[in-house]
């Protein structure tokens, strides 16, 4: 019996999640993030706001969250990189994050122009440059990141004209000459 309730608020967690996340990409279509409130959110996903609260804390900490989730699943799928193989191996990680943007690509740009309006972005770029740790010198890679989801950022909103193909081709470039010096042996 217990277990059985166990799963069953297991579900219901997971509903509660998927029906916030939806609500909170269909608030970002209409207005600007800063404009969102909690209480748009939990009225639009029809939940109790004890269910919002009960895994978010604010609109802030929902962002980071589905930021971070989005990264883990990203990041999971990238290959650590060596001197040996570096344009290999990172045309292979450029290749995967250009693969789940564009699976996505209308959510993933939602959720990149929230977080250049929220301040929460220096939090997600800081957990994601924790996640390359194999690389030597914290300075390049902060720029590094930086440059790249700024850059994708662009794209994504339509401000820069290149494909996802061809800005991976271009953060190839851009990456491989900082990369060659801060890749550890």
């Amino acid at each position: 019996m217990e277990r059985e309730r166990t799963k069953v608020e297991y579900r219901n967690s997971i509903r509660s999640k998927v029906l916030i996340r939806k609500a909170f990409s269909d608030l970002l279509k209409e207005k600007p993030y800063s404009e969102i409130k909690a209480s748009d959110i939990i009225e639009k996903a029809d939940i109790a706001g004890a269910t919002f609260y009960a895994h978010f804390s604010d609109t802030d900490d929902l962002l980071l969250a589905l930021s971070e989730s989005l990264v883990d699943e990203i990041a999971t799928m990238l290959t650590p990189l060596s001197k040996n193989n570096l344009n290999i191996e990172l045309k292979k990680n450029l290749d995967i994050i250009m693969r789940c943007i564009e699976r996505d690509f209308g959510y993933v740009e939602l959720l990149s122009k929230a977080l250049c309006s929220s301040p929460v972005l220096s939090t997600v770029l800081d957990n994601l440059s924790d996640r390359l740790s194999y690389l030597k010198d914290r300075a390049t890679l902060s720029f590094l990141i930086a440059g790249a989801f700024y850059y994708l950022r662009s794209i994504l909103t339509k401000e820069a004209s290149h494909s996802l193909k061809e800005a991976s081709e271009v953060l190839e470039k851009y990456m491989l000459s900082l990369l060659e010096a801060t890749v550890a042996e």
